[in-house]
């Protein structure tokens, strides 16, 4: 179906064919997952690969990233492309990149870019941008609150969840994604706050017989799969990267290899994880199953479901005793053997298990090549080999070159934009940072977001300033995925003679209801022909309601950069807000909040302290100011102002916090920034 800003902006519409939250429902349990699609690979791929070939014009090269692991299961890490062979379709293709990858043990070179104090980890950027490293991993934690899991085990899942964050590198693409569709996802990002923060929501179903199948579960676990399938689907196509599914979980109590049983809904599974295993297969997607269950004890006379199973030999019928999860570990077990990866289960200790993740995800190689075979061909079969024995290679086993979209129309209408969004990894032909902040408009029917968009273009170089059209959208999706509105800019940007690389930032807003939002970007420029995207959040809070908030926080910095247009906020914001969240100590850096007293009772007196907290954790800044009820105009809100004491501070990271209090109200935002 076309988006709603087709109509009005139609060579944007190709763009919002392959954007959004994907919604499924299966037997009336619904969830939401983050955006997928494929997304075409490219050379380029390492800073340590070997120069790479000059291919044919008009054809692209494809990059697959393989893992080789020997018996034990550790990563071989001295191979070179002369031991790598790759068939496609059949035939031989000659290897024309080849890159290492190697990422560091977080663990084992004392917390690579883990942070001095706790702030630093905790709290969120504000600020988002697609710039990120290629060689770094995708990781999805799946958050399984849907399946049945015994009582007591969530803080047992949260710490799993908390342990494979702590192991991520830098450079790791991570989301968490829950099961059910109660809370809202985690899209893929290298902030560990907001990682953190998707995992403390998680709360699990639990029941006491979560290992007994029973007809009233089938939908449930039904609703599961479609969640990883969907997700696995969506994950095909992402490489040069590593990529694993970390499922926590219970897992499902039926047996996945077996003749058929008694309940439709059990063989109805088995099919749809058939599916879905050759489906990981194909797309290179490895799944360990993450068991927060540890050590348990025997069921006795539990009932373990209408049928028999054969588990590893030994029949086991209804009344029969034995280990307590026994089925849904081996479930886990064997899910995880057939993508490449492994379960954590059985063990009070996961720490060397999700250590074995991390290492044996962390070292891959590159292998490109340029296609021999004849074009026209849209899916490929792929068969990467090592001619050394006893090794086992882990790559996708096809590949598609098929980019279809909804609309033709689209496509011819305006092609730099039509695959911007499409994709779960930003676009990174433009340099994107994007910072959003929400305020009550006065006479508005509902709040706006001021969006603040650093455009970091590479150009030709020019002979004389040059106007570049940059056409801009922007779309908003709630927690639960369904799309909240859009907007789309038509910006003229003054290009100066000379420098190739322009920066510059873009001012737009959208408005939208109270709740958390995920902010879709993505940007096209006319000169150099090339496009960005972008996504970042943004909680919004009723302002008209509550008794007490705060509006986002907004810097402006003097001398400013190049804006466009400039006026953009003017009805909503008396300065120029910036992305930017790194400054000199000459600037002179101005942060803006408003205070907000909802309902219709007389205002009261508030009060706003704000504190500046540098790297050691230490205030090195703080101010308190009391907000008497005649601040509060006709809106009901009062401003203030902020500036930064830049020429005080240490080199190096700070936090700047807002606290505003009403009586046992307490209303809070935080913004990071940096002095050089």
């Amino acid at each position: 179906m076309e988006h709603p800003v087709a109509s009005a902006h139609p060579q944007l519409a190709g763009l919002w064919a392959r954007s959004g939250h994907v919604r499924r429902t299966v037997c009336g349990l619904s969830s939401a997952l983050f955006s997928s699609c494929a997304i075409a690979v490219v050379v380029g791929i390492s800073a340590q690969q070997l120069p790479p070939p000059t291919f044919r014009t008009g054809v692209d090269a494809v990059v697959v990233d393989v893992s080789v692991l020997d018996k034990d299961r550790r990563p071989v890490r001295d191979l070179t492309a002369a031991d790598f062979t790759i068939i496609e379709d059949g035939k031989p293709q000659t290897i024309a990149t080849f890159s290492a990858v190697d990422l560091p043990d977080v663990a084992a070179t004392g917390s690579v870019g883990r942070p001095e104090t706790a702030w630093l980890s905790d709290v969120p950027a504000d600020v988002t941008t697609n710039s990120l490293a290629v060689d770094g991993r995708v990781i999805v934690l799946v958050l399984d609150d849907l399946s049945p899991m015994a009582p007591g085990e969530a803080v047992r899942a949260k710490g799993l969840a908390t342990l494979a964050i702590d192991k991520l590198s830098p450079s790791d693409l991570t989301a968490v994604v829950f099961t059910a569709g109660r809370e809202a996802s985690q899209n893929v990002t290298t902030d560990h706050a907001r990682l953190t923060s998707a995992v403390r929501r998680y709360v699990p179903r639990m029941r006491r017989d979560f290992d007994r199948f029973e007809e009233s579960s089938g939908p449930i676990y039904l609703s599961v799969t479609a969640t990883i399938r969907n997700l696995v689907q969506g994950l095909a196509g992402l490489g040069p990267r590593r990529i694993a599914v970390l499922w926590i979980s219970a897992g499902i109590p039926i047996a996945l290899e077996g003749g058929p049983s008694r309940s439709a809904f059990a063989d109805q599974l088995k099919d749809e994880w058939a599916e879905l295993l050759a489906a990981a297969g194909r797309a290179n997607v490895s799944i360990y199953g993450l068991d927060p269950g540890g050590l348990r004890g025997q069921a006795l006379d539990l009932q373990i479901g209408p049928t028999t199973w054969n588990i590893g030999g030994s029949e086991l019928a209804p009344g029969g005793t034995r280990e307590e999860g026994l089925i849904n570990r081996r479930f886990l077990q064997d899910v995880a053997a057939n993508t490449g990866g492994f379960a954590v289960t059985g063990s009070n200790d996961p720490g060397p298990g999700i250590a074995q993740v991390f290492a044996e995800t962390g070292s891959y190689y590159l292998l490109g090549y340029q296609s021999s075979n004849p074009p026209g061909k849209k899916v490929h079969k792929l068969d990467v080999r090592v001619n050394r024995a006893d090794l086992t290679v882990h790559s996708r086993t096809r590949y598609s070159t098929d980019v279809a979209v909804a609309s033709k129309a689209s496509v011819s209408a305006h092609p730099l934009l039509t695959g911007a969004l499409r994709g779960l990894l930003p676009v990174r032909d433009v340099g994107l940072r994007a910072a959003a902040a929400p305020f009550m408009v006065p006479g508005g029917a509902q709040p706006n977001v001021a969006v603040v968009l650093g455009v970091d273009q590479t150009t030709p170089t020019r002979q004389k300033a040059t106007l570049d059209d940059v056409d801009v959208v922007i779309s908003a999706y709630r927690a639960d995925g369904k799309p909240a509105g859009s907007v789309t800019s038509h910006v003229k940007v003054g290009l100066p003679a000379g420098a190739e690389k322009v920066q510059y930032e873009v001012l737009t807003r959208i408005e939208v209801g109270p709740g958390h939002y995920d902010l879709r970007i993505a940007a096209a420029t006319t000169f150099g022909a090339k496009t960005g995207s972008v996504t970042c959040e943004v909680d919004v809070p009723n302002f008209a309601k509550d008794r007490l908030s705060l509006s986002g926080v907004v810097l402006s910095a003097e001398p400013g950069g190049m804006v466009a247009p400039r006026d953009a906020l003017r009805s909503i914001l008396p300065v120029v807000p910036t992305s930017r969240r790194s400054f000199s100590p000459s600037e002179t850096v101005t942060a803006l909040v408003r205070v907000y007293q909802g309902g219709k009772d007389a205002t009261v007196t508030a009060a706003l302290s704000a504190a500046i907290i540098d790297a050691l954790g230490e205030a090195v800044f703080e101010s308190h100011e009391t907000l008497g009820p005649s601040r509060f105009g006709r809106d009901r809100s009062t401003e203030y102002r902020l500036v930064l004491p830049l020429s005080r501070l240490a080199p190096g990271p700070h936090l700047l916090t807002l606290d505003a209090t009403l009586g046992k109200e307490v209303a809070r935002r935080a913004v990071r920034f940096d002095v050089r």
